[in-house]
């Protein structure tokens, strides 16, 4: 198992020796650039190439533009957003500019790995919790509304969107699920289009949001009821 190169950029240097010192632990990892605003983050990127480029999105400088720079690349690089920040605008516009996943500071060790893990893999992963907040903040949710709130899901498109909200990848759903990577692939592009998403972080998206407004929906009629016993 080949090393993976971590490149990190913080203003806080506790978090950066917090990081360093906790992936040295880890095994398998070489932190092999550190820096203090987005300009350092493009100098690091263009001398090392790293796997990974974990950043404050608040850093020093136009951070949202270096991600850009990074991503129209296309080079293997993968950009993870560390931030303290629970601006679900800007971590849109995070997602947006190409990178590939957004963790709160306070997550737990296994979750920041696991947003390592799944942005090699090619996903997407945001901090539990923190994706309906995303879903709220997304312009095209503003625009489509409640457009597929009367389309009905497959009890196994149920299943396939509860394995992609944990962030598993098509071959680990078509494993979990006995079915073929093929066949998987098929229902991910049914529902992309019964869902009017572009890609699979849309698809978990406006499912987090369907499944808020269920949620608030139960909630009303429970109140109802509750005024109605008490009347």
């Amino acid at each position: 198992m080949r090393t993976i190169n971590i490149a990190l950029a913080d203003t806080q240097p506790v978090v950066l020796e917090g990081l360093s010192a906790f992936l040295a632990r880890t095994g398998g990892v070489c932190v092999v650039g550190i820096g203090k605003n987005s300009d350092e983050v493009l100098l690091i990127y263009e001398r090392e190439e790293p796997d990974v480029i974990v950043l404050d999105i608040t850093l020093p400088g136009d951070c949202l533009n270096i991600i850009k720079q990074i991503a129209a690349r296309r080079r293997s690089t993968k950009i993870i957003v560390f931030t303290a920040s629970e601006d679900a605008v800007l971590a849109v516009r995070a997602l947006d500019a190409g990178a590939n996943a957004y963790v709160l500071k306070g997550s737990s060790s296994t979750e920041f790995m696991q947003a390592v893990g799944c942005a090699l893999q090619g996903g997407t992963y945001i901090s539990p919790g923190f994706a309906a907040q995303i879903v709220g903040a997304t312009r095209a949710e503003r625009e489509d509304g409640n457009s597929f709130a009367g389309k009905k899901l497959s009890f196994r498109e149920e299943q396939i969107i509860a394995l992609l909200i944990h962030g598993k990848q098509n071959r680990e759903i078509a494993a979990a699920l006995l079915l073929t990577e093929r066949t998987v692939k098929g229902y991910m592009t049914g529902l992309m289009q019964k869902l009017n998403a572009k890609n699979r972080l849309e698809v978990v998206m406006k499912m987090q949001q369907r499944q808020e407004a269920a949620r608030r929906g139960s909630k009303r009629v429970s109140n109802q009821v509750g005024s109605q016993l008490l009347s």
